[in-house]
């Protein structure tokens, strides 16, 4: 895979967690209140971060050691990272506001 092609491919990660994040942050919170342990919710926090650093570590050893991956290759794996992001925002943002500090 070209040097041009890789980097495109990690600049539309780059862009599109920008995206998720931009999002999370304007996002309003839910209007129910606590349908979750606090337990829970930090087992389903923890999981999720674990995942997002397994996709994170498995792209970084894959570009580590030629040959590097073919294009498709490197769009799955940008992807894996972005939708691993993008539940892990979605179990952060997952308790509303009005819950308290810590539920």
């Amino acid at each position: 895979m070209s040097l041009e092609h890789r980097e495109k491919v990690f600049d539309d990660l780059k862009n599109n967690l920008k995206n998720v994040i931009e999002q999370a942050v304007t996002a309003k919170p839910s209007e129910e209140c606590c349908t979750s342990t606090y337990g829970e919710y930090l087992l389903d926090l923890e999981k999720h971060g674990t995942l997002l650093a397994q996709s994170v570590n498995n792209t970084a050893l894959v570009y580590r050691s030629e040959p590097s991956p073919t294009e498709v290759e490197s769009q799955g794996l940008c992807k894996n990272v972005e939708s691993r992001a993008v539940e892990f925002l979605n179990t952060f943002l997952s308790v509303p506001q009005g819950c308290g500090k810590y539920f």
